[in-house]
């Protein structure tokens, strides 16, 4: 009950000094987001990493990478993305973005019931330029951003999370910029959700909602985008040693 009050506590305290640095020009908007992430056992070490998301009118994103699994409990992730952003043209999403991405994952359980994870990934965004706020040009702009993400996981029902088990999902995620190229949006945007989920063996469906608090093209204008999600989780096991479990490639794929 600790670890759940700190990681509540650390999401509101992020929350509370963004909306200290922003001023009045607030928007509210719903959206969905589809998610399909996949993880492939090729060997004891290494998994291939593949995910797809769509969120209509924001952003389309395929990523791909290979994982090695330094122990059951740290896992390191290097790839490459590529991104479909806003504004749309002749009704597709029409800004296109190159991003290279690393990350580490930390899990570890708390108590009999819970999990914890952990992570930090890094976003190398190479995009294309806007001008005017939606007209697109052939300029490209880098920058840097760092996330950081935590979630707990813990069973709706039962003693422990594993198959036929419905789980409940606690998560918060906060995004910042740095580069040449950032002058004033340092603070990119926080997400904040609650998931509901059902494991079936290597399967996961996850249900619930999101809070987006996105940073605009001008200082003081955010966006709050009230998200419905759905995702699934995939993990299969091609390797020639089959591991014994593969809950961790479940409990620890999020986007």
């Amino acid at each position: 009950m600790n670890v759940r009050f700190l990681f509540c506590s650390f999401s509101l305290v992020y929350l509370t000094l963004a909306e200290g640095q922003i001023s009045k020009d607030i928007e509210h908007s719903p959206a969905i987001w589809g998610g399909y992430i996949s993880s492939v056992r090729v060997s004891e070490k290494v998994s291939v990493w593949n995910d797809l998301h769509y969120v209509p009118n924001s952003f389309f994103i395929y990523r791909t990478g290979l994982s090695w699994h330094f122990t059951p409990q740290v896992t390191g992730t290097a790839g490459y993305a590529f991104l479909n952003t806003s504004p749309r043209t002749n009704g597709l999403l029409a800004r296109s973005e190159h991003r290279p991405w690393m990350q580490l994952v930390f899990n570890f359980k708390i108590g009999a019931r819970a999990v914890f994870n952990h992570r930090i990934r890094y976003d190398y965004r190479i995009r294309q330029v806007l001008r005017g706020g939606d007209i697109l040009n052939d300029e490209w702009t880098a920058y840097h951003r760092l996330r950081f993400m935590s979630s707990l996981r813990f069973p709706l029902l039962g003693s422990q999370l594993g198959d036929y088990n419905p789980f409940f999902s606690i998560n918060n995620e906060i995004l910042f910029n740095f580069g040449d190229n950032i002058i004033w949006n340092y603070f990119d945007q926080n997400r904040s959700w609650l998931n509901i989920g059902y494991q079936f063996p290597g399967l996961t469906l996850q249900l619930g909602y999101m809070l987006r608090w996105v940073q605009g093209s001008v200082p003081g204008r955010i966006t709050y985008y009230h998200t419905a999600v759905f995702w699934v989780t995939h993990a299969l096991d091609v390797s020639k040693k089959k591991e014994k479990n593969m809950e961790n490639e479940l409990l620890h794929r999020e986007p």
